[in-house]
């Protein structure tokens, strides 16, 4: 979900995410009243320990997430509820009309995208590198969702945690034996393998698809899209053969990528009775069926509605760019000599040519390493260094004068004024004036 901004200092920015918090994860009824029960002996509320400990709770309660239906309405009341509400010390509101474009756009797109990030950091945690093809990556999704499931229910159906084999289809087997020796068994028998496991394979398969979806007839004949043929692929070796035949069509569809798609798509912009003609946005579903009529499956593949639709965004953005640069091109292009170096005026560094390590290291200036230092002359040679110290103290350092001395002196006389240096120089010293008798 896009980040909706929002002033850091606002009054209501903390009561807003709470709620916004709540409106989105629902706790369990069962764990919520079993936490409350207890935190009435120790006279809390509710609403108090999530204020102050949130994280012991939420340990404690699962939470859950409503339909879209239901998720849409409660969302879209906290956006209107807080929206307007002013701040009490600044009075501005907690959205702007940036931030109230923010929200139009999140509540028209689909709620349940909202989470698909949280999967995704956790999916990204598989993955041994990025930029896979997309078999392998509809193959790790399956694995994910297979461990997870087994995982999350199990825990959620029985209470304790999934323990044995994530192979299933391995358990099947043995399931299967196990229904087929069920003689062999005793009546009361508690073997690991067989106890509490459902086989799948005694059901009738399911006709779900997990993975990449098929696109539907209706939709391709709406784009323009042709099926999928597999002979025609295999003879014309169209790219990414394994996505087009999950996608069913007769080429792929991905998000504009190859410079022959981004050419195409700046000459459908500048047609000058084109969809880009008009003051408002192009017909995106007009534009992809266009699109498909110059697909190849090499360099140009099919398209669907949001991928123009977002393109355009980056493809606006560039032509500003390009623009703002035309318009002040003398500046830009002064700039650009200024700072590209003169190769003429660039000093020369000599490259050193590879050589052996003989070669590079001198032989004949070697130090030859001494003998071993014993520990007798390891302590002549500091007390050497002691007695040198001692003759440098007593040569060349006056020894400070104690502060015993200083405070005897001092003892039973009267604390004299300074006197200048003219003074000093005739011997004279210094008069205390006395102060004069009161009256």
């Amino acid at each position: 979900m896009d980040q909706i901004k929002i002033p850091v200092h606002h009054g209501l920015r903390r009561p807003f995410s709470r709620a916004l918090r709540d409106a989105i994860l629902l706790p369990n009824v069962e764990d919520k009243a079993a936490v409350e029960a207890i935190l009435a002996r120790h006279t809390i509320t509710w609403e108090q320990m999530v204020l102050w400990k949130p994280r012991w709770v939420w340990k404690h309660v699962k939470r859950f997430v409503s339909r879209p239906s239901i998720l849409y309405a409660r969302v879209s009341e906290v956006y209107r509820s807080f929206g307007p509400l002013k701040d009490a010390t600044t009075g501005q509101a907690l959205f702007n009309n940036a931030s109230w474009e923010k929200v139009k756009k999140t509540l028209q797109e689909s709620i349940s995208t909202w989470f698909w990030g949280k999967i995704m950091m956790s999916v990204a945690k598989r993955y041994g590198s990025y930029n896979t093809g997309p078999q392998f990556a509809v193959n790790l999704l399956r694995d994910y969702g297979l461990h997870h499931n087994l995982k999350v229910g199990t825990y959620n159906r029985a209470g304790t945690m999934y323990i044995g084999s994530f192979d299933i289809w391995t358990r099947n087997r043995i399931s299967q034996l196990a229904d087929l020796m069920t003689t062999a068994f005793p009546s009361n028998s508690r073997e690991v393998s067989v106890i509490g496991w459902v086989n799948g394979n005694d059901f009738e398969r399911s006709s779900e698809t997990f993975g990449i979806l098929p696109l539907a007839a209706s939709s391709k004949k709406t784009l323009g899209m042709a099926d999928f043929h597999r002979e025609y692929a295999a003879k014309e070796k169209i790219r990414h053969l394994h996505l087009t035949a999950l996608q069913n069509t007769h080429f792929t569809i991905l998000p504009i990528h190859t410079p022959n798609e981004r050419a195409l798509f700046s000459l459908l912009a500048k047609e000058q009775h084109g969809q880009f003609s008009g003051r408002t946005q192009p017909n995106w579903v007009t534009l992809a069926y266009t699109w498909s009529q110059y697909c190849d499956g090499h360099t140009i593949f099919y398209k669907l509605p949001e991928h123009l639709k977002n393109y355009f965004k980056a493809w606006k953005e560039n032509r500003n760019e390009a623009n703002s640069i035309e318009t002040q091109r003398a500046a830009y292009e002064r700039l650009r000599a200024y700072l590209d170096p003169d190769m003429r005026q660039m000093p020369s560094i000599r490259a050193a040519l590879p050589a052996p390590l003989d070669a590079e290291v001198d032989m004949n200036r070697r130090v030859l390493q001494a003998e071993a230092v014993c520990e007798w002359e390891l302590g002549l040679l500091l007390g050497r260094h002691v007695l040198r110290q001692s003759n440098l103290q007593y040569h060349y350092v006056s020894a400070p004068e104690s502060n015993n001395t200083l405070q005897a002196d001092r003892k039973g006389k009267k604390r004299a004024l300074p006197i200048d240096e003219s003074a000093a120089t005739a011997g004279q010293t210094a008069v205390v004036k006395k102060r004069a008798p009161r009256t």
